[in-house]
């Protein structure tokens, strides 16, 4: 697992002429191959507490989650200061859409391998996303 902020870019957040969204700062958790969607820290904490430290997509439908089954992991390191890393389908023809994340350069080597190897061993896993955690 691994967890800490990262900036998503929002796709509501555009506008019609064109514009592709707002930079906005998150928390994430990587469990397994799901990556979890928090607004802060302290709303993961709360999240946690409310059901007895665990991240449960059965018991709680409301959690923002992302699971990596049908992804590949693409790194966009032009712009050395604001490194982007994007969640790309795997299958063009898929539902799946893609999805970008800034990560400040301290900690985006370790979320690069993390997510990387949590999108490869996801692949042929019909059940991504299906388990529940325990975290202490």
């Amino acid at each position: 697992s691994y967890e800490g902020e990262m900036k998503k870019r929002g796709r509501r957040t555009g506008n019609i002429m064109g514009n592709r969204g707002r930079w906005l700062s998150r928390y994430f958790v990587l469990l397994g191959n799901v990556l979890y969607e928090f607004y802060d820290k302290k709303a993961f904490e709360a999240v946690l507490k409310e059901n007895n430290g665990m991240l449960d997509l059965k018991k709680n439908k409301n959690l923002k989650s992302i699971p990596l089954s049908g992804y590949e992991i693409l790194v966009d390191a032009v712009n050395t200061e604001n490194p982007c890393l994007i969640l790309s389908p795997l299958d063009e023809d898929a539902e799946l859409l893609s999805r970008y994340y800034r990560v400040d350069t301290a900690t985006f080597r370790e979320w690069a391998r993390h997510l990387v190897s949590a999108s490869l061993t996801s692949q042929g896993d019909d059940k991504a996303g299906d388990e529940s955690f325990l975290l202490l």
